[in-house]
């Protein structure tokens, strides 16, 4: 299995008052669990991003991810400024697919967006888990985790 994780606010946590690429905040800061399930998951399955950030191509993102310690986990960056592709199109999707060299059922999505992470993964054949660490879409029919630690429980 690989995951796929979103970047902002399933990772790393957008602030509305930084502008530009991540990687030159002041602070850029991980979300809960990030940086232990990363090192869980990474032991035993690939780990990659796929993001629709538009401030920032696969280097700076790369860069963000160094300063929040992370960078080491995520194997592969799929991202918008790199790909010109946002989710939730079919053709990001395939690009995924067709880079990692794998089926859509080989993938699960976890990200904090209902249409652009969720219903675009299982759409396109993938698994998908919505993240919802503040509960807004309990009882809403998703499959759903509240804290990254469910994806690797110790």
């Amino acid at each position: 299995m690989i995951y796929l994780f979103d970047w902002g606010n399933t990772l790393m946590k957008v602030e509305p008052h930084e502008k530009g690429p991540m990687y030159l905040w002041k602070n850029p800061m991980l979300c809960e669990h990030a940086g232990v399930i990363l090192e869980r998951l990474s032991r035993t399955h690939r780990c990659c991003l796929a993001t629709n950030a538009e401030d920032s191509d696969a280097s700076d993102i790369r860069k963000a991810l160094e300063r929040a310690g992370i960078a080491d986990y995520i194997t592969t960056i799929f991202c918008y400024r790199n790909l010109g592709l946002k989710k939730p199109d079919p053709a990001f999707f395939k690009a995924i697919c067709t880079a990692l060299s794998c089926l859509p059922e080989n993938l699960i999505m976890v990200g904090d967006d209902p249409v652009n992470d969720y219903a675009w993964a299982r759409e396109n054949g993938a698994w998908a888990l919505l993240y919802d660490p503040l509960g807004r879409f309990h009882d809403k029919g998703f499959d759903s985790i509240s804290d990254l630690m469910e994806l690797c429980p110790a």
